[in-house]
């Protein structure tokens, strides 16, 4: 899956200064996720388990396809510590905004 193809195409169009100053302007306002992030799938089930049943139901796929289309919106976190303003602070694989 390809994320924010779009404001990567804005960015180079120059109608955005940057992938960062979308994200804090629209992006988080819109539901966005500011990168991929990888749920590690054991950790949540056991602490959703509402998610654990939705998932035996066959109502989702897996706990990473949960989290990308309802869990990001509603709070909840993909991994143990998770927080996105701790994820803001750091940079990822050397990569900026």
């Amino acid at each position: 899956m390809e994320f924010n193809s779009d404001v990567r195409a804005a960015f180079r169009q120059g109608k955005v200064t940057s992938a960062r100053d979308h994200y804090i302007e629209s992006g988080y306002f819109e539901d966005r996720f500011p990168r991929p992030f990888k749920v590690d799938a054991e950790w949540y089930l056991k602490t959703y388990p509402d998610i654990a049943e939705a998932i035996r139901a066959k109502k989702f796929d897996s706990p990473q396809a949960h989290f990308e289309r309802y869990g990001f919106k509603e709070g909840r976190k993909p991994y143990p510590g998770w927080s996105l303003i701790s994820e803001a602070k750091k940079p990822q694989d050397g990569q900026n905004g």
